[in-house]
């Protein structure tokens, strides 16, 4: 039977996935935009997560929940990884370098969190955690208690937002408020749903995991301020496409002879066409001399 606390869960997740999916359409209709392949991955592997965290929601044992356990260990690990890919992007302030290091870190600690089974990762002694909210709302994660490496992933993590925060400070500071802000926040309910889960996790008090809805949180941010980057881009390219056809028009039925250029690389002055009008006075078809320059059209 599927526990009532989970199906939020499954549904957020659904959300996440649809909104990973739209992020990398727009992407792969608009190249350029990479910070919208970066979020798509990011949302991906958070929607893994989830499907997770909804297992871990619905295990009868403990032996089940640590299969689910080890699967959010290493879909988070990995979203962190695509997470700062995606902050790399968006903000343009991070070192390649640092990246590249911290990149190779997170998916060498995933890789372990995958395969290793010495009792590292996790031990062998069941940490059953039950929560009663109300007397017919209650929840009980079937976990096994954290291993020696848990204390390595929590430092990979607090690494990694810490490097991801200073890269959004920077991109305040630089001047782009308005872009750090979602960034900003978005970090902020990271670090909120961690703490919590931590907390969670070492006993110190009852509560449900709440790192789902920290990164839905963060994904309907940044998918808003994505999004509305998207659509004044388009805006702005269906104006200027407005503003072209109505010079093109202007151009092409007043009775003044013009020709039209542009300089090329090597400081070439290029013809690009003529208006009828300057064909009708030269009595010409100017259309072969498109590409080339005045000595070249009309060599002496």
């Amino acid at each position: 039977m599927v526990n009532i606390l989970s199906v939020p869960v499954a549904i957020i997740g659904g959300i996440t996935l649809y909104v990973g999916v739209f992020h990398l359409e727009v992407f792969v209709r608009q190249t350029k935009l990479r910070e919208h392949r970066s979020f798509a991955l990011t949302c991906l592997l958070v929607a893994a997560y989830d499907a997770a965290s909804f297992g871990l929601y619905n295990a009868a044992s403990a032996a089940v929940g640590a299969t689910w356990q080890r699967a959010q260990s290493v879909t988070l690990l990995l979203a962190g990884v695509a997470f700062l890919w995606f902050v790399a992007d968006y903000t343009g302030m991070t070192s390649r370098k640092v990246n590249l290091a911290l990149a190779t870190v997170i998916l060498v600690t995933a890789t372990v969190a995958a395969v290793e089974h010495a009792g590292l990762n996790w031990s062998s002694q069941p940490a059953i955690k039950t929560l009663q909210l109300t007397s017919s709302l209650g929840i009980t994660y079937h976990e096994m208690e954290p291993g020696p490496l848990a204390i390595f992933r929590a430092l990979v993590a607090t690494a990694l937002f810490a490097y991801t925060f200073w890269a959004a400070a920077r991109l305040y500071r630089a001047g782009q408020k308005q872009k750090a802000r979602p960034l900003l926040v978005a970090l902020a309910l990271l670090v909120v749903g961690i703490t919590n889960d931590a907390a969670v996790v070492a006993g110190l008090y009852k509560f449900i995991y709440v790192l789902e809805y920290s990164y839905t949180g963060m994904v309907i941010l940044m998918t808003r301020w994505l999004t509305a980057g998207v659509v004044d881009a388009a805006v702005a390219e269906q104006a200027l496409r407005e503003s072209e056809a109505r010079f093109r028009n202007i151009i092409e039925s007043i009775p003044l002879g013009m020709h039209m250029y542009e300089i090329e690389a090597g400081n070439r002055l290029v013809f690009v066409g003529a208006n009828p009008a300057a064909d009708e006075i030269l009595g010409l078809d100017t259309a072969q001399f498109v590409g080339k320059t005045i000595e070249e059209a009309f060599p002496l």
